[in-house]
């Protein structure tokens, strides 16, 4: 039996970039650029007005004060997108709309608010310095520079800045595919009615969501009943996707094939067991330079763990993504939680904010068949192994389980 620490380094460093794919702009967000970005002109490429107001020449305006106000003549109007602002002439002003090109000569901008129309011209009473509420062509971006990083998953803002670059298409990424098992004979499809003794097949739904957060494209291939010729097939079909992601059938009963199958499959296992509460008996392969073979627990709190804590990471890694792990956080605990002497457990807990420290208490029963537990839970207390009680007031890591935050390239139990 080996330590998360050593199978998260194993599962890692089987994994490889994937193949760079060619998506539209328009439905480029969420994926992970193949390829760094480089301005190829610079934004904006030219000098234009922060505001409506009027287009100066600083030096005409030197003896003005509030006291002393003067009058410019008015030249022509710039209007946004005109695509050539002329020249503006000693001691006058002209009208500009916001995002229009400076005249040649123009050095300034004043707003409307600040100025007075009157016969003949404007009057202005107002001092700017050179380049008051004016935008320097490549003052967002400059030809050359380096936009955005291969590996980042692009956000809203970054479509617009590619946007803006021109970019109609981006390289990213292309998403692994992962087909998803379930196997078991007490297993019904969502939808069906139960039988005695029979559990639908929620893993299926929640790991295929689990897939589609990280980045993946998940298929789930239907339940596999606890026959060595049916899981056989299944993982025959399975093989041609980049993961395989089965749940159940990997411990130690009479019906648990699918460490026997996988090896008539030629998958090379690097791990079957790892010291850990809840998720023991996982097991993970290769097969050749092909899949990655994640074989999870049946238990849904199990299954679910072992995904957050393996395949994740692995997914993430493929796409390229240098942050691929969940950060962690120090919380104090709220009442004392029961741990494993043997294994290191990951405890289901939720969080509250106390005078600036974040205290945590169990989410509910700690069972591994209970799911809404860790429905409930935004964290997983990292207790150490050898204790068998963890009192409260204590400090321990925890995994942050939040929906919206920001990946680490820390390795969690490094």
């Amino acid at each position: 039996m080996i330590s998360i620490a050593e199978a998260i380094r194993r599962v890692l460093a089987q994994t490889r970039p994937g193949r760079p794919e060619s998506v539209p702009l328009v439905e480029a967000c969420g994926r992970t650029l193949a390829n760094p970005i480089r301005a190829s002109v610079d934004v904006p490429s030219f000098r234009n007005s922060q505001l409506d107001g009027y287009a100066v020449r600083t030096m005409d305006l030197h003896e003005v004060s509030a006291a002393a106000p003067i009058v410019l003549g008015l030249g022509p109007t710039v209007a946004a997108g005109a695509s050539d602002p002329g020249h503006l002439k000693s001691r006058t002003a002209a009208p500009i709309m916001t995002g229009a090109a400076l005249p040649e000569g123009a050095d300034a901008v004043i707003p409307i608010e600040d100025t007075a129309e009157v016969p003949g011209g404007v009057r202005i009473s107002t001092r700017p310095a050179p380049g008051t509420f004016v935008r320097p062509a490549g003052i967002d971006l400059q030809s050359g520079e380096t936009v955005l990083a291969a590996g980042r998953q692009l956000r809203p803002a970054d479509i617009g800045m590619l946007a803006s670059l021109g970019q109609t298409a981006i390289e990213t990424v292309a998403s692994p595919t992962v087909a998803i098992l379930g196997t078991g004979d007490e297993l019904v499809s969502v939808g069906q009615p139960l039988g005695f003794g029979q559990i639908h097949d929620s893993n299926a739904y929640a790991l295929a969501a689990a897939v589609k957060v990280c980045g993946g494209r998940p298929d789930y291939l239907g339940i596999v009943r606890d026959t060595k010729d049916e899981l056989r097939a299944a993982f025959r079909k399975a093989a041609r996707y980049d993961f395989v992601i089965s749940t159940g059938g990997v411990s130690v009963g009479k019906f648990d094939y699918v460490k026997e199958v996988l090896d008539e499959l030629d998958v090379v296992r690097e791990f079957w067991r790892v010291a850990q509460k809840p998720g023991k008996p996982v097991t993970f392969g290769r097969q050749d330079e092909g899949a990655l073979f994640f074989g999870l627990p049946g238990n849904p709190v199990s299954a679910m763990v072992c995904f957050e804590l393996y395949v994740a990471p692995a997914i993430r890694s493929t796409l390229g993504r240098r942050e691929v792990f969940r950060p962690t956080i120090r919380v104090g605990l709220a009442e004392d939680m029961g741990n494993s002497e043997r294994f290191h457990e990951l405890l289901r807990c939720k969080r509250t904010e106390t005078e600036g420290q974040s205290i945590a208490s169990l989410a509910g029963s700690q069972n591994s068949g209970a799911l809404h537990s860790l429905s409930r839970a935004d964290c997983l207390v990292l207790s150490p192994p050898g204790r068998r009680t963890l009192r409260a007031g204590e400090d321990h890591e925890a995994l942050d389980l939040s929906s919206d935050i920001k990946f680490s390239s820390k390795h969690p139990f490094s």
